[in-house]
Parts: C-alpha cells; structure tokens; sequence
C-alpha cells in the first residue's frame, strides 16, 4: 500500500440482505470497491455515480480546508447568510466534525458574531466545522484593522498603564484609536 497516512488498515465488513458479504480488507481500495458493489446492488447507476461524486467533492473540500485555532476570526456561511465570526476563547475544546467524515476536521463548540466595524454583537454560532469556514476576504479589511488595533492597546495598556499616551481619531464615522508611536 502506497498511502502513508495508515499505518495499519484493516477491518472485517458484513452486509446482508440482497447483497452478502463477510470479508476482510485490508486496503482503502478494496473497502471502496465493497462498497460500491453493495450500492450498485440497492441503488441504480445514476444514483451510485451522483453518491460517488457528492461524497468526493465533500471529502476533497474538507482535505483542503484549513486547520482553526481558539482567537481565529474566520468567514462562515450560516443559514445562508456569510458572516464575520470569532472562534471562542474559554468555550470548550473542538470535537471531531461530523459533517465531513475528515477526521483532521474539528468542529468548534461557539462562534462570536463579528459586525463590520469588528466588534462583537450579542450573536453566536454553534457547533461550526471547519470545512464550513474560510479566511476572511477584502470586505472584512475595516473590522480585521479595528480588532487588530483594540488588541494592540489593550498589550500597550497592560504592559505601560501610565505611558498610555493615546487619542481617539475619527474617519468615515468610524473611531480609531491611535497610539502615539504606533506608526513609528
């Protein structure tokens, strides 16, 4: 076998009914092929290849999908409406996705909804796997600043309290908060 990625493959597979088998495999191939006699047997053609295409095309995504950490903020397509998301610090540790069947996919317990000017709004989004997220985009360029700014004075602040020397700038009806050596 080829495919690094196991270091054992083995399993013992049984199906009844109009298709009987009691096998052993011993190889990603013959699993597939076992099971692809077995469909084509209960489902048509048509049916077996649309199967095969969906199943690929998920699986292929969810390989290529990037792996998230806690404090992250991604894009997510929830209910059909894409949003700007912060994956939750202190919620809980990601689990294994269920959506996907990628088991290097984690599915994130909370989500904080991010509004434009990237702060949060009160909104949450549970349980998202990460083949459902994607890097932010160029829309999201005025919130990904503002978050990087606030963390940027909350460091300034915590580690020189008194050398705070700040003032709040206003643009576009948006409030940036400058640091005096913060373009030095």
């Amino acid at each position: 076998m080829n495919n690094q990625i196991f270091t054992k493959f083995e399993g013992r597979v049984i199906a009844e009914g109009a298709f009987s088998s009691d096998t052993k495999i011993f190889n990603p191939k013959s699993l597939l092929e076992l099971a692809l006699q077995y469909a084509l047997v209960s489902m048509s053609p048509d049916e077996v290849s649309k199967l095969v295409g969906d199943v690929s095309k998920r699986m292929l995504h969810s390989l290529s999908c990037k792996r998230r950490r806690e404090g992250e903020v991604v894009r997510v397509d929830q209910e059909g409406d894409t949003g700007l998301y912060l994956i939750s610090t202190d919620r809980g540790d990601p689990e294994e996705c269920v959506s996907c069947g990628n088991p290097l996919c984690k599915e994130w317990p909370t989500l904080v909804e991010l509004s434009d000017e990237g702060a949060a709004t009160g909104e949450f989004a549970y349980h998202v796997s990460e083949c459902q997220m994607q890097d932010p985009g160029e829309q999201d360029h005025a919130a990904l600043e503002m978050i990087g700014r606030s963390v940027l004075a909350s460091i300034r602040a915590a580690t020189h309290p008194n050398d705070a020397a700040a003032h709040l700038h206003t643009e576009g009806g948006r409030e940036f908060l400058l640091l005096d050596d913060e373009f030095k």
